[in-house]
């Protein structure tokens, strides 16, 4: 009995390594997925170049699946869609309003220049008696959206809204009559102006100064006229900036 066990455990032992089955035995084709334990292959049990997009379900990839700097930008051209782009949407008109945007998120970088200008002269300039001059600027102060060309009359309204217009007009001294200057918009429309009595100190000038606040459109032009009748010529003063036009944008 126990010489036949021996040869039965024998024969067993055998018989199991001549049936171990390899690569060999297996008809290609014939493991599915449901055969091989799960996790049960590892990345090295893979040849390198065997496995292409058509072996993976779309989708199934994801960010937190590939390593930091795997693909090259390269491989990237034109395989992004609109919706995987960093490019925003297109916002229609009106669509973000002050309740849309934190507190702060708007600041001076994010803002566009509020048109302003300010415009003075060089020099001074010939006043002949009683006869209206509209003021030539050939100085730029403060221009950044160039709502002035060098050496015309006029600042222009870049966009509508409620502008601030100030001006100054420095007479040189001369006591007699009266010293006139006028805001005017579009070259025919009075907006401001102001007439005063000249100082009577003998050598000291006149200064006439005037604002505003106007809705303007856009395109809209304002100019500064000055008029003296003192019975003789006198000069438009470029001193101090005193002889100057301003505008600025305040709000639709």
């Amino acid at each position: 009995m126990t010489a036949t066990l021996a040869l039965i455990i024998a024969l067993g032992g055998t018989s199991y390594a001549a049936l171990r089955v390899t690569g060999k035995n297996i008809v290609d084709g014939s493991i599915r997925s449901g055969d091989v334990r799960n996790n049960a292959l590892r990345g090295k049990d893979i040849r390198n170049g065997t496995i292409t997009g058509s072996d993976v379900a779309n989708g199934s990839i994801t960010g937190a699946k590939l390593k930091k700097g795997t693909i090259p930008l390269d491989r990237l051209k034109g395989t992004l869609t609109p919706a995987a782009s960093t490019v925003p949407p297109a916002l229609a008109a009106g669509s973000v309003t002050a309740d849309k945007l934190a507190l702060g998120a708007v600041g001076p970088d994010q803002q566009s220049p509020i048109p302003t200008a300010r415009v003075s002269r060089t020099g001074p300039l010939d006043l002949p008696d009683d006869e209206l001059v509209t003021v030539a600027w050939d100085r730029e102060i403060d221009d950044p959206l160039d709502l002035h060309s060098v050496n015309a009359p006029a600042l222009r309204a870049p966009i509508a809204g409620v502008y601030a217009i100030s001006a100054g007009a420095w007479f040189s001294a001369n006591g007699n009559g009266r010293r006139y200057a006028s805001v005017i918009l579009n070259g025919t429309l009075n907006i401001a102006s102001e007439a005063i009595r000249p100082v009577t100190t003998a050598g000291a000038a006149t200064i006439v100064s005037l604002s505003t606040t106007r809705r303007l459109a856009a395109g809209d032009q304002v100019t500064l006229t000055v008029l003296q009748n003192s019975g003789t010529a006198l000069k438009l003063d470029a001193g101090a900036e005193h002889t100057s036009l301003a505008l600025t944008w305040l709000g639709p």
